[in-house]
């Protein structure tokens, strides 16, 4: 889809990350446009599977959780590490869109996120080992109540060191300015 038939001021040629939010994410759409994200990786619920994401964290407002959006990595590598380099591209732009709000923003892809993309890949290729067997049946009986990305259906909270964060894992869409 060509995304200037949108009429989006500041969209630049090339590809567009479309990211779909759950209406309440509309006061966060600003911030998460704003920043760049980050490269994490996360056990699915069974623990037996790491699976590498972008993740965007706008500020929590009051007692909520952290709006976080993440995005499966492994649907971004032709964009990030591309076979062969695009000297004309180096930053991706990405619509934030909650509601009938859509928002612009870019992010820089430089040596250092490609390099930290590529190392999450690989980690999330090995076998999952650091989990003993007691854990591991207390995860596979929550992964059969809430499936094995309950993110993927739902926002899901997770705690992230000192933040409270409510997640959801946006679905990639693509689309081509000019």
């Amino acid at each position: 889809m060509d995304a200037s038939a949108l009429g989006l001021p500041g969209l630049l040629p090339g590809p567009v990350l479309v990211l779909y939010l759950p209406r309440h994410f509309l006061p966060s759409l600003e911030s998460l446009a704003m920043m760049a994200p980050v490269v994490r990786t996360h056990p699915d619920v069974s623990l037996l599977r790491d699976v590498a994401y972008l993740s965007w964290s706008a500020p929590a407002s009051g007692s909520a959780h952290a709006p976080t959006v993440w995005v499966k990595l492994s649907q971004l590598t032709d964009v990030l590490m591309p076979p062969a380099p695009e000297p004309q591209r180096d930053f991706l732009q990405v619509l934030f869109v909650a509601d009938t709000q859509v928002q612009v923003g870019r992010f820089r892809v430089d040596a250092g996120l490609c390099a930290c993309s590529s190392a999450a890949l690989s980690r999330c290729e090995a076998p999952v080992t650091r989990y003993s067997s007691d854990e591991l049946d207390r995860a596979k009986r929550k992964a059969e109540l809430y499936s094995e990305r309950p993110w993927f259906l739902m926002p899901y909270e997770l705690r992230n060191e000192y933040t409270r964060l409510e997640v959801v894992l946006a679905p990639v869409r693509w689309m081509r300015q000019g």
